[in-house]
């Protein structure tokens, strides 16, 4: 028997989809049915079947016998490192001598970022009889050849009086792309067992592992606006125009992302919760309206909204995607902030969301159906790159379009934060696309609302002027009863004294350098955690290390010696800074998928650990021995340091542990 509470919400629900069904009953009636014969069939091209072949679990906590630790949680709580350390004396004999690492064959690890969908071979083969390095020239498939033919349309859209609209069509030909090898980043090698990500400008031939994340994450953004170099994105759209990529004949670009019988599968095997993980809405007679229900967002319940025309809003896909984990968390290493995700499921002819702005830099991957998008001007230049998205407009208050298209499947929409746009489904077609969403809260504004304090701060500590008193009376000479007439005279002097003292302030900015330290941090604990390659798994401590075998035994330990090479895991991997007279090395490493679902993670350090950082710093991305590393005091600390950031997952080897000496 039911409980009041719920009846109520069985009540509210049944009636709720009663209406549902009594509104678009017409519209249902109206459809008309469409032959599977006659729509247009998009063409499947192949590709790179996952983002990486292979994920590893990063949950895996290698636990091992450990030694003292001098890094310390931000608890301030030891934990022990999980290798056996070397004693003094055999470190000091394998100081000067050479790495033991038996040397093995140049093997090209297989690091794709998803379904590019173009053949285009640019890759450097070890030969297996001799050795010798092959570089392959450019060579095209019958499928990139189509690829080829798709055509690219920039809107250079500005804001012009006149508000007219800019329209620049151009042809990507199969020559541009041979004079410009910005216009592609994928590489395709004959054998699909030896598959390997690489471009010639930037990939290093040794794999990820070897790369700069900085380098990988903007061969990611290459790939996912491809054919518009990202200098020439970066120049004249970024922030400034729309920008609309066709692919007309490439419709699966961006299909290994997701697919609508995957989103069934989502609901079925996890605990997808209305509100948190997914929206309902609908928007109809200029009323936009939310239907989400309380508790688990059950399939049947969600797919009856969709059969009466709601759309479905899946958010933090991350969390059940590792496809676009993986695309967010490497894009978040390009913009250097963190890299936010959407995937809305519109049924056709229906519109899920009211006309508004957001307040991000939007990227719509367009991967199933057609949708039919208008993007209207910012309303006004105080409405150009706001701080806040906006609340829902009426048709009548937001104008005509600048833009009006319709994505289908392969396409690309990029619009700036401020740019009003509402998108529906055409008739007979639904829609499936994901929005990439970046530099919130990134602009000049944040970083002056943490730059100025501190400046204000320096000023008032080394200057009287900052600390001298206002003038008497100054009560009755300001504010929004008195009339500014009143006291000219004093209005003035404070009016041109303020601004003097404002002025001055630019003489004390020596804190800018804390201010981008704060930003740093805020990105640390917004991002997502990295998605490692197999290669860099088994480098890392979510891969090496101590494994636990059948019947309770453990696999040899192993030693990370002082020839070892180390380096951060990637660029953005953490961040150092000074705080409330602490020295703090934030890290994004135990980050959960979950937008802010845990406090910052951050290791208290002594002085003597950070000419540590900063050189790993420095010298990223480049393998450095642990014997290179300076230290203030003996190696014996320096080993242990940098232990117990491997600990963390902080720091990856060139290669995976060797097994300890019986002898120690």
């Amino acid at each position: 028997m039911m409980n009041n509470s719920e009846v109520s919400a069985f009540a509210v629900y049944s009636k709720s989809k009663r209406k549902r069904r009594d509104n678009n009953k017409n519209k249902l009636e109206e459809k008309k049915a469409t032959n599977v014969n006659d729509i247009l069939k998009k063409e499947k091209l192949s590709g790179y079947k996952d983002l990486y072949k292979q994920s590893f679990d990063r949950k895996s906590n290698l636990n091992c016998l450990r030694g003292n630790n001098i890094i310390t949680d931000k608890f301030g709580k030891n934990k022990k490192s999980n290798l056996l350390r070397k004693n003094s004396d055999k470190m000091n004999r394998q100081k000067n001598s050479n790495s033991s690492h038996k040397k093995t064959k140049n093997n090209l690890p297989s690091n794709s970022f998803g379904d590019f969908n173009t053949k285009i071979k640019f890759t450097t083969l070890v030969n297996k009889k001799n050795n010798q390095k092959l570089k392959l020239k450019n060579s095209r498939s019958s499928t990139t050849k189509a690829f080829f033919k798709s055509t690219i349309t920039m809107d250079n859209i500005t804001l012009a009086e006149t508000g007219k609209k800019k329209l620049i069509s151009n042809n990507c030909s199969k020559q541009d792309i041979n004079d410009d090898p910005e216009n592609f980043t994928s590489s395709e090698s004959d054998d699909e067992n030896d598959l390997n990500q690489s471009t010639s400008s930037s990939t290093n031939e040794n794999g990820l592992l070897h790369d700069n994340s900085l380098n990988v994450a903007t061969d990611l953004f290459s790939w996912m606006i491809n054919p518009v170099p990202v200098d020439k994105f970066k120049r004249i759209y970024w922030e400034s125009a729309p920008l609309l990529i066709r692919r007309k004949f490439c419709g699966g670009y961006y299909s290994s992302l997701l697919s609508t019988p995957e989103i069934d599968l989502i609901l079925r095997n996890n605990n997808v919760l209305f509100g948190k993980h997914l929206d309902v809405t609908s928007y109809s007679n200029g009323q936009r309206e939310t239907h989400n229900q309380i508790g688990r967002a059950q399939p049947h319940v969600v797919w009856d909204y969709y059969s009466n025309l709601c759309s479905i809003r899946l958010l933090n896909p991350q969390v059940f995607v590792k496809k676009i984990q993986t695309l967010t968390s490497t894009l978040q290493e390009f913009f250097g902030c963190f890299v936010g995700s959407n995937v809305y499921l519109t049924p056709p002819g229906s519109q899920g969301f009211a006309p508004h702005y957001d307040d991000i830099e939007a990227f719509v991957l367009q991967i199933e159906g057609k949708k039919h998008w208008k993007i209207y001007k910012p309303r006004s230049n105080s409405y150009i790159l706001p701080r806040y998205s906006s609340p829902n407009f009426s048709q009548e208050e937001i104008g005509e379009p600048m833009l009006d298209v319709v994505l289908q499947a392969g396409d690309m929409l990029y619009f700036p934060r401020g740019y009003i746009h509402q998108a529906s489904t055409v008739e007979g077609e639904h829609s499936l696309h994901i929005t990439l969403s970046a530099y919130q809260h990134t602009a000049w504004v944040d970083l002056l609302e943490k730059l100025l304090p501190m400046a204000l701060k320096r000023a008032t500590m080394n200057s009287k002027h900052f600390r001298k008193g206002l003038p008497l009376g100054y009560l009755n000479s300001f504010g929004y009863g008195i009339n500014p007439s009143s006291k000219p005279v004093l209005r003035k002097e404070m009016i041109e004294k303020a601004k003097r003292m404002v002025s001055s302030l630019a003489s004390y900015l020596d804190d800018l350098d804390a201010a981008v330290d704060q930003m740093g941090v805020q990105f640390i604990h917004d991002a997502l955690p990295p998605v490692l390659t197999p290669d860099e798994s088994k480098c890392s401590v979510f891969g090496d290390g101590l494994h636990m075998m059948a019947n309770g035994i453990l696999t040899e330990p192993k030693m990370l010696s002082a020839t070892v090479k180390v380096k951060f895991l990637r660029s953005n991997i953490c961040r150092l800074v000074e705080e409330e007279g602490e020295i703090r090395l934030y890290y994004n490493v135990e980050n959960p998928l979950e937008y802010h679902a845990e406090e910052p993670q951050y290791l208290l350090l002594s002085e003597d650990t950070v000419p540590l950082i900063k050189f790993l710093i420095e010298k990223y991305p480049n393998f450095v021995t642990v014997n290179e590393i300076p230290y203030p005091t003996d190696n014996d600390v320096k080993y242990q340091a940098v232990c117990d950031l491997w600990d963390r997952g902080i720091l990856i080897t060139d290669r995976p542990l060797e097994e300890m000496d019986e002898e120690i």
